[in-house]
C-alpha cells in the first residue's frame, strides 16, 4: 500500500513568509529592490530551499531556488522568531536586528550569509538602497563592526563574493 505524505513546509517559513510579506516595514524596505533581486533562503537541517524576491511591487518569499541568487541566507527558527519578534514598524530596527543576527555568535541564532555577486550588482539590485532606508542605527551598526563608509562596505562585500552551492 502507498502512503501520500503531505508536502509540509518548514515552521520557519511559514512564519518568516508571513512576516516578510504582511508588514509594512517589509514591504517599505523592499521598495529600492529590482525585479532582478534574488535572495536564497535555507533552514538548518531541512533541504527545501525558498526564494525571496519583489515581485508586483510586494516582497515575496516562495518556495523554490532562484535562478541567479544575489545572496544564500541560511536561517534558524531561533532567528526568525527574533526576527517576527520585532514589534515597531522601524525599517532601522529590522535591519539592525538582521545584521545583529549575522554577526551574532549564539550558532542557534546566528544567520549565515553567503554573497554571490560584487558590490556593482548588489547596488544595481537596489541592496544599497535599503541600507539607506535604515538610516543612522543601520550605519552606526555597520560603523561598530569596520564597515563605517559606503566605500568599506563595498570593498567588503568584494572580498567575500563566492558562487552559489
Amino acid at each position: 500500500m502507498l502512503y501520500e505524505f503531505p508536502n509540509v513546509e518548514h515552521p520557519a517559513y511559514s512564519k518568516l513568509k508571513a512576516f516578510l510579506e504582511d508588514r509594512p516595514i517589509c514591504r517599505e524596505a523592499a521598495k529600492p529592490l529590482s525585479k532582478s533581486a534574488a535572495v536564497r533562503i535555507q533552514f538548518p537541517g531541512d533541504d527545501a530551499i525558498y526564494t525571496y524576491a519583489v515581485a508586483g511591487g510586494r516582497p515575496q518569499l516562495l518556495p523554490g531556488k532562484p535562478a541567479a541568487p544575489d545572496f544564500t541566507l541560511t536561517i534558524p527558527p531561533a532567528a526568525v522568531d527574533r526576527i517576527c519578534g520585532i514589534e515597531k514598524d522601524s525599517i532601522a530596527e529590522f535591519g539592525v536586528t538582521l545584521m545583529q543576527l549575522v554577526w551574532e555568535q549564539n550558532e542557534n541564532l546566528k544567520i549565515r550569509a553567503a554573497i554571490h555577486h560584487g558590490p556593482l550588482k548588489l547596488f544595481t539590485h537596489g541592496y544599497f538602497g535599503i541600507l539607506a532606508k535604515g538610516g543612522l542605527p543601520v550605519m552606526r551598526f555597520l560603523a561598530s563592526k569596520g564597515f563605517g563608509q559606503i566605500g568599506a562596505i563595498r570593498r567588503r562585500m568584494g572580498e567575500l563574493v563566492r558562487p552559489p552551492e
